[in-house]
């Protein structure tokens, strides 16, 4: 892969490799990595016309992302660019129905259409009261600037019903669902994903639904599955990850990379009794032949159709810290992390 602003050049041409293998194009030792069954790099010819992704990242450069993400606080992030591919989709109205752009606390209750693009629980929370919530959390897009947060609350059973009904990926039906606006204060939003809405949506047992969505037009909202939520430079190298060290403890930042390796799945107990599930995943760029990603809980089914060095991944909010163990830098997922798979 070329990471042309990262070494100020660019190519007019496109190029095509023989071998469809990610590793042949964006590893350059990948021949000699044991654990990896890959050819080597093959004589590229030059191709004109349309043509899919050939794994280069400046393939992506057709035009700046329209909505702005999070201000970052640290340092400066490398990449490249990651535009627009088509312009913002634009839907037929729909009799009740409101686009995710257009929601502002002037309404009280919407109802939408969008596709999953994160999930968090379920899970149960106690209140200032002593009693106990149950709610699952689900980040739904239905544009390529619009994606909003929805938490559904209820009992056990409901909630419970819910998150095994909806997944990353999924098409939902959201009806009269309340309009609350988001909070201002970034410590309520510490543990939800950044999202272009200003506003966030809440259904309820007993006010709003949220179902599988089966319409005709599904497609119109299945290839955002694969738009980043983020700029276009928004990313950070596996190498600056490295170099940055201890200043990027703790703090959430985006990558951009190839999956070289997936270990086998763990389940864990947890010292509060709660069962949870893990998978460790090489990741690798340009710059670093291996890096490793800790995917948890919803995150890990989404490994099951990652193919190792030929799926690209953008990551958005991984949680970085030191680990003693690897005496490296590693990432992992939490509920602000969504993932873009073969981004394009």
């Amino acid at each position: 892969f070329d990471f042309s602003k990262r070494h100020n050049t660019r190519r007019s041409e496109r190029v095509e490799y023989s071998s469809t293998s990610a590793a042949s194009v964006f590893c350059p030792e990948s021949a000699a990595c044991k654990d990896n069954s890959v050819s080597t790099i093959k004589t590229p010819t030059i191709k004109s016309g349309p043509m899919a992704w050939l794994g280069r990242f400046d393939d992506f450069n057709v035009g700046p992302m329209n909505y702005a993400s999070p201000p970052s606080s640290k340092g400066s992030r490398q990449g490249s660019a990651l535009g627009k591919r088509v312009s913002s989709t634009t839907f037929s109205s729909r009799p009740g129905y409101t686009h995710i752009c257009d929601i502002s606390n002037t309404v009280n209750h919407v109802s939408i259409i969008g596709i999953i693009i994160a999930k968090d629980g379920p899970k149960s929370i106690v209140s200032k009261k002593g009693t106990e919530r149950h709610l699952v959390s689900f980040t739904v897009r239905d544009s390529e600037e619009a994606f909003i947060n929805l938490t559904c609350w209820g009992g056990e059973q409901y909630v419970k019903m819910i998150a095994c009904e909806l997944h990353i990926g999924d098409v939902a039906d959201v009806k009269d669902a309340q309009v609350q606006v988001k909070s201002s204060n970034p410590a309520d939003e510490k543990f939800r994903p950044w999202t272009s809405s200003s506003c966030q949506l809440s259904v309820g047992e007993n006010q709003g639904t949220i179902v599988p969505y089966s319409g005709l037009d599904i497609e119109d909202y299945t290839y955002l599955i694969h738009t980043p939520t983020r700029a276009s430079n928004d990313f950070y190298t596996l190498e600056d990850i490295q170099a940055n060290g201890m200043s990027l403890q703790g703090e959430h930042i985006n990558i951009l990379a190839v999956v070289k390796k997936i270990w086998p799945p763990k389940k864990l107990t947890m010292k509060t009794g709660k069962i949870t599930s893990k998978v460790d995943v090489v990741l690798c760029d340009e710059t670093c032949m291996s890096f490793n990603l800790t995917m948890w809980d919803n995150h890990v089914s989404l490994t099951e159709s990652w193919i190792p060095m030929e799926t690209v991944l953008f990551a958005a909010d991984v949680r970085i810290t030191y680990n003693d163990y690897r005496s490296s830098m590693t990432a992992s997922t939490d509920s602000k992390t969504i993932f873009t798979i073969n981004p394009g």
